[in-house]
């Protein structure tokens, strides 16, 4: 049994087997034993098992020809190309001109719009006094929009500058003649204006055109108001980089060479180029491309160009320099950003010049490739901290905000459109922004902290209006700087309560904690709402008031800066001092979660946390609320409360006053850990709080070395609050043989109070242990640890 294996095809791909006229639409293949062989059969479409139908049977009654194909195949009769081998018509297919094949795909310079409208502009130009004319050219209107090397709008805009160019010429030499008319060379002897000609109307109307005067020469888009605005943009675009790259090839000048670089400082020839700057001001541009290829990469030709004044020569020219000539702004910074790279330094030029660069960087339609340049400039003059003059003149400090705006101008837009010019890399971009914001902040907080600020920007100025209302913006970098510079301001009293009674910025500082997240938002207004509080204390309830606890967790959530924390929590403390109805509100539940206080909330930080500043200011936060509950009455129902509440919430709130004791880093803190204990062991209740706690073996340790001072003990002082001092760790100072005694004195009172007061049932250890210490007798850590238990 033979297999059979059928194919179709269509008839024009089998042309090289068509012996006959016969036309072949049915090849069957036969295997055999000496392979496939093909068999013919003639109308095979009728004889088939399974006919074709539809589209198949339409592409085999009228198969295309190689006659519809003639870019490809010569024209010639049907029955010709049937009738002729296949082995004749293949060498003609490779002998065809491919170079003209391609010209019919891709164009050819010879053919096009360009050659026919130059043969067009010789043939109709029209001679006006001497100059020939060439036709007002027509807009082109076979555009592909595909970005063409060689546009034909990009030829339209040739042909109309010469044009245009030949029409001011033609003026120029008219208005010599009298009449502003030419009667020669023109057709019949009639007189032809140059507005006739000029707008084409010359041949159309020569009646109109007698006897007009010479009018002005149009401009390069008048009477071409139907031009699309887009389109006239993108040919002024085009032609504006054509002449910006020309200029830059013609500065190249072979500067790549080093020994090329060495003959110009040894010829002098960067100082005649300096010259040239100053006095030919056409010349500009290719000087300042010449003069950065000299310097590029090249540290003898940057320090020679600074040598001999391309600081003063830069200054020039950005004092100078219309914004509009940014090819010489560009190329000035560039030279500038090379100076500054090699740290050299300025002195008092930096001050100078970080004024322009600021100047230029807010200037509102400049462009990002001159503002990357600006920025990495003023990136390296901060580094350098020339931004130090700026401490008797703080006048800069409006441009600087107006930077930080542009920043986030800039960070928005490549974050819409991410593309960059090709040398620019993206990364770099971010990186430069982040790097110019944080130095931007650090100097708006150097320049708002000196003494001359306030003095020139005092409270009810123009400028600290304009501050005030920053406070509103939803710009996080303007937030922090608004901020930073209320805090500086506000630290004596007296310019708090004006800011408070002028502003009342605390009530906007903490709608801010309320809509923000950002950490370097919160770190700047909870500074500067602990120094206006510090400074004010009246202000202390309205804050409480305004609603800030519900959102000091976001401090408390900025794991990430130790400092942010810190400062949410240094925050709570100075609003707990002396406000016992603050302390209580500590205990109230937070509206976002009412199964949590503040205080709770606080202390669920502590047990996470491990940084010791943290935990220090968590236990300093205790001290405070138990400083206020002593400070009422006994029977005062606040004060009941706050001692009920301290006694429920044992022995966790009362671990971060150890952790206060049993530290050596800070003295006073621990001085407020003994004052604190002291206090809360004069109620049963408290007493039994302090029974409660797993006391380590350290704490008995600084006990011990608490009591065994020099000092008399003949009689139980009276309880001893340790001295004021400002918040913060580091900022405790005190003398310290004075708190010595004053931590011995609270020590006997905890002493004392802890073995009158502890009426439950406590651990007879720390009993016994308390009572040998009370009774001066010599507790060892042998014996310390015997009582505890410990190995």
């Amino acid at each position: 049994m033979k297999s059979v294996r059928t194919v179709f095809r269509i008839v024009p791909a089998l042309r090289s087997l068509a012996f006959s006229g016969v036309l072949l639409e049915h090849t069957t293949y036969t295997t055999t034993e000496f392979g496939v062989w093909p068999r013919l059969r003639a109308n095979g479409l009728a004889t088939q098992a399974f006919p074709l139908t539809g589209f198949y049977q339409l592409l085999l009654e009228h198969p295309q020809t190689p006659s519809d194909h003639p870019a490809y195949y010569p024209p010639s009769g049907r029955g010709h190309h049937i009738q002729k081998a296949a082995s004749d018509l293949t060498p003609q297919v490779g002998q065809e001109n491919y170079p003209t094949r391609a010209q019919l795909v891709f164009g050819s310079r010879l053919v096009g719009p360009l050659r026919v409208r130059t043969h067009n502009a010789d043939d109709k130009a029209q001679i006006i006094a001497g100059v020939s004319v060439p036709p007002k050219p027509k807009e082109p209107d076979n555009c592909c929009m595909s970005g063409c090397v060689n546009c034909v709008w990009d030829v339209f805009r040739e042909d109309l500058e010469e044009w245009a160019a030949a029409n001011t010429r033609a003026q120029k030499a008219l208005k010599r003649q009298s009449g502003g008319v030419l009667l020669s060379m023109v057709p019949g002897g009639r007189a032809a204006s140059l507005g006739s000609v000029v707008n084409g109307e010359f041949h159309k109307d020569n009646n109109q055109s007698e006897g007009r005067d010479v009018i002005a020469g149009p401009s390069l888009w008048e009477g071409l108001d139907d031009i699309p605005i887009g389109i006239r943009v993108f040919m002024d675009t085009e032609k504006a980089i054509k002449s910006r790259n020309s200029q830059k090839s013609k500065a190249s000048s072979a500067f790549h060479v080093d020994s090329n670089r060495d003959i110009v400082i040894e010829t002098e020839c960067y100082e005649k180029l300096t010259c040239v700057t100053a006095a030919a001001l056409p010349l500009q541009p290719l000087v300042m491309v010449v003069i950065f290829n000299f310097m590029n990469e090249y540290e003898p030709a940057q320090r020679h160009a600074f040598k001999h004044g391309l600081v003063d020569l830069v200054t020039k020219i950005l004092h100078e320099e219309d914004k509009k000539q940014l090819l010489v702004i560009e190329y000035a910074l560039r030279c500038l950003e090379l100076v500054l790279q090699s740290d050299i330094p300025l002195g008092d030029k930096a001050s100078g010049l970080i004024t322009l660069l600021l100047d230029w960087a807010t200037y509102p339609t400049i462009q990002f490739d001159i503002f990357y340049i600006i920025l990495s400039c003023l990136l390296a003059l901060h580094k350098e901290e020339y931004t130090e003059a700026f401490n008797s003149d703080p006048s800069p400090i409006l441009n600087y905000i107006k930077l930080m705006a542009r920043l986030q101008y800039w960070e928005d837009q490549l974050s819409n459109n991410p593309e960059l010019p090709d040398e620019i890399d993206k990364e770099d971009v971010t990186r430069l922004i982040r790097s110019s914001r944080s130095s931007t902040i650090t100097t708006v907080s150097e320049i708002s902290a000196s003494e001359s600020f306030q003095d020139q920007f005092p409270a009810g100025s123009a400028f600290l209006n304009s501050i005030v209302q920053l406070l509103a913006s939803s710009d996080s970098n303007l937030l922090t700087c608004a901020a930073l510079i209320l805090g500086n301001m506000a630290r004596d009293a007296e310019t708090c309560n004006v800011l408070v009674r002028e502003y009342q910025p605390h009530l906007s500082l903490v709608n801010v904690l309320k809509e923000q997240t950002q950490i370097g938002v919160l770190h700047a207004v909870g500074g500067a709402l602990k120094n206006l509080v510090i400074g004010s204390p009246a202000i202390r309830e309205s804050v409480i008031q305004a609603g800030i606890l519900q959102c000091c967790h976001k401090f408390y959530l900025a794991s990430v800066m130790v400092e942010v924390q810190h400062m949410g929590l240094s925050l709570i403390r100075i609003l707990v001092a002396a406000s016992p109805g603050n302390a209580e509100c500590l205990f109230l539940p937070l509206e976002y979660d009412a199964s949590l206080s503040a205080i709770e909330h606080i202390l669920q930080l502590y047990t996470k946390n491990t940084e010791v500043p943290i935990r220090m200011e968590i236990g300093r936060i205790v001290v405070s609320i138990l400083r206020e509950a002593a400070k009422l009455p006994s029977a005062h129902p606040t004060r009941i409360s706050l001692q009920h509440k301290i006694s429920d919430m044992s022995p966790l709130i009362l671990e971060p006053v150890i952790d206060m004791l049993i530290q050596d880093k800070w003295p006073v803190i621990a001085s407020e850990g003994w004052f604190a204990l002291a206090l809360c062991v004069q109620t049963p209740r408290g007493a039994s709080a302090v029974a409660d706690l797993t006391l380590p073996e350290r704490f008995f340790q600084v006990l011990r070395q608490a009591i065994y001072q020099k000092s008399d003990r003949s009689n139980f002082p009276e309880l001893t609050p340790p001295e004021k001092s400002r918040p913060g760790p580091e900022r405790l100072d005190s003398n310290a043989s004075m708190q010595s005694q004053k931590d011995r004195e609270n020590v006997f009172i905890f002493l004392s109070g802890f073995l009158k007061h502890n009426t439950f049932e406590a651990p007879r250890n720390y009993t016994t242990l308390f009572q040998q210490f009370l009774d001066g007798q010599e507790v060892t850590d042998a014996l310390i640890k015997e009582t505890l238990g410990v190995n």
